[in-house]
């Protein structure tokens, strides 16, 4: 029930308030009606009460009399009769009395009527007259009953209100009946004036709750449709009816609040949309900055790369040149060495022969010290090689240093860029895929800088030991020369030193062992130098290679970062 009237308009729910509320009084009315009525009636019931009371009081003195011997019941009963003839109140009101059987004693109207059998006797509505009365009069304290009796003889019937209570010494019941038809006269009377104020009240209130619900339904229609407008966009017309004191003023007062919360929200999500694209300019504009700066910093050091990649490859087609010098050097040492060794062996068969080849051994000896003098000049041009070769080391080594710086700065770039790229959110990913894989070229270019560092650190172990080879060949070198000039000296005096010149021959063969093995060191080291050389020059090809691509990438890289800044 209650979700029906909730559905209802305001207006309809006004008019049934003021419905209810006329429903209500009207039944508080007519029930206030009702019981005037009722007291009315009993105030009628009260005085027939006390008629038949007083006759009843009556029929009892008589009754004592009879008791007392003083009076018969005939003449008690005679008495009682003229008592009731003779009594009458509101004009033609008048009491009587009946047996129980229906028979009139004494009818107050109609003496004539006295001993009749009414019993049977019924009204317009078919109500039995008598026999309600004698019901009513065996009521303890008597009772009442209602029917219809014409005031006249004649007359049209009328509501008339019956009290009777019996008499039970004479087993008769006595009675009075007053007519009610104007108290229902002036109940329905009543009840009309209560209808025509009711009715009155009814057209007011409808009016007033007409007037009521046309103006809370028109403000509710207006706020309504304000508040369609707000939902539609509509957030700068003003609210109407803020002023009224009312609930509807509050709402609209609540209306104006959202209507400037909205407004307010508009205005934020326009200085939001102005500061985004300031935002998404100064963004572009950030990675325009970025790129042309990344390209210029990483150009330049690919280009520093690519610089000293072709250094790298010259430096190590000299150190191969080198290598190949020295090694060349090593076989010629090697070849003076042996032709040392087959002089020593020529001299110790010509002291075998002191005696007879003193000039053969002169001459021998003077050979063996001039291709000693030539191996002390390869070996110390070997040895001048083999500085040179360590140098050329050092400065390939500086190279792979400045690699390495190059490579780590560009591993710092990338990691920057990484770092913009994720401010930069969704739009970055791109950019941060590229300096991934940025990143991971100047990884790769610092692994082939460390292979290369550790080749030239493996070439300039090997050039040392080159070197501390060749010079020790030098030292053999200058002690075979020393001990041919000894032999030189000795041979004037072939008698007595043959001995020495035997020992001597021993040592310069041993002198030659060394020369040879040295030469064969040498070759060994200058075989490792050359490939070495060879590595470094695959390396520095790789560089190159590396070099190219980082280039490339970069610049995929720089035009992902323009195209997302545009």
């Amino acid at each position: 029930m209650f979700n029906i009237v909730r559905n209802r308009r305001i207006r309809t729910k006004f008019l049934l308030l003021i419905g209810l509320f006329l429903l209500i009084l009207t039944v508080c009315l007519v029930g206030a009606a009702q019981k005037t009525y009722d007291r009315m009636i009993m105030d009628r019931v009260g005085k027939l009460r006390a008629l038949v009371s007083v006759t009843l009081g009556m029929a009892g003195q008589l009754e004592a009399e009879v008791s007392a011997g003083r009076l018969s019941r005939d003449a008690a009963l005679e008495q009682f009769r003229k008592q009731i003839y003779t009594l009458r109140y509101d004009g033609d009101d008048y009491l009587f009395a009946y047996t129980t059987e229906g028979v009139i004693v004494a009818l107050g109207n109609d003496p004539r009527v006295q001993g009749q059998n009414r019993w049977a006797l019924r009204d317009v509505n078919g109500t039995p007259l008598i026999q309600n009365l004698a019901a009513a009069a065996a009521q303890p304290g008597g009772g009442v009953t209602e029917y219809w009796f014409p005031r006249k003889p004649g007359a049209p019937p009328a509501a008339k209100l019956g009290f009777a209570q019996g008499f039970a010494p004479w087993g008769i019941f006595v009675g009075s009946g007053v007519y009610i038809d104007d108290l229902s006269a002036a109940f329905h009377a009543y009840l009309w004036s209560v209808a025509t104020v009711i009715l009155g009240a009814l057209v007011i209130a409808g009016g007033v709750a007409w007037w009521l619900g046309a103006d809370v339904a028109g403000s509710m229609r207006a706020l309504r449709d304000r508040l369609a407008a707000l939902a539609a966009g509509d957030h700068a017309s003003a609210v109407a009816m803020t002023g009224r004191g009312d609930e509807v003023g509050e709402m609209a007062r609540a209306l104006g609040v959202v209507r400037e919360t909205l407004a307010a929200a508009d205005h934020l999500r326009a200085e939001q949309a102005t500061l985004k694209a300031t935002a998404e300019r100064e963004r572009a504009a950030t990675l325009t900055r970025l790129a042309d700066a990344l390209q210029q910093s990483v150009g330049t050091v690919v280009d520093d790369v690519s610089r000293q990649a072709v250094s790298l490859h010259g430096a190590a087609g000299d150190l191969t040149g080198a290598a190949g010098a020295a090694r060349t050097q090593a076989e010629t040492v090697g070849s003076g060495a042996g032709q040392a060794a087959s002089s020593v062996q020529t001299v110790a068969a010509a002291t075998e022969q002191l005696s007879a080849s003193i000039q053969e051994i002169a001459r021998r000896v003077t050979e063996a010290a001039g291709s000693a003098r030539g191996a002390s000049s390869q070996v110390t041009a070997t040895s001048a090689l083999m500085h040179e070769l360590a140098g050329a080391a050092g400065q390939i080594g500086e190279v792979v240093g400045l690699i390495t710086t190059i490579a780590g700065q560009t591993n710092l770039l990338a990691l920057n860029a990484t770092i913009e790229a994720a401010r930069a959110g969704e739009a970055g990913r791109g950019f941060a895929v590229v300096a991934g894989e940025v990143k991971t070229l100047a990884a790769q270019t610092t692994r082939a800088t460390e292979q290369i560092r550790a080749e030239i650190e493996r070439i300039q172990a090997a050039t040392g030991r080159a070197v501390t080879a060749v010079e020790a060949i030098s030292a053999t070198v200058r002690q075979v020369d020393g001990i041919s000039s000894s032999i030189a000296a000795a041979v004037e005096q072939q008698g007595a030193a043959t001995r020495e010149i035997a020992g001597n021959i021993t040592s310069a063969a041993s002198a030659t062992d060394i020369v040879s093995t040295g030469a064969g060191q040498l070759r060994e080291v200058s075989g490792k130098v050359e490939q070495a050389s060879s590595s470094v020059l695959d390396t520095s090809n790789q560089l190159s290679e590396s070099a190219r691509n980082l280039r490339e990438e970069v610049a995929r890289f720089l035009g992902e970062v323009r195209r997302q800044a545009t």
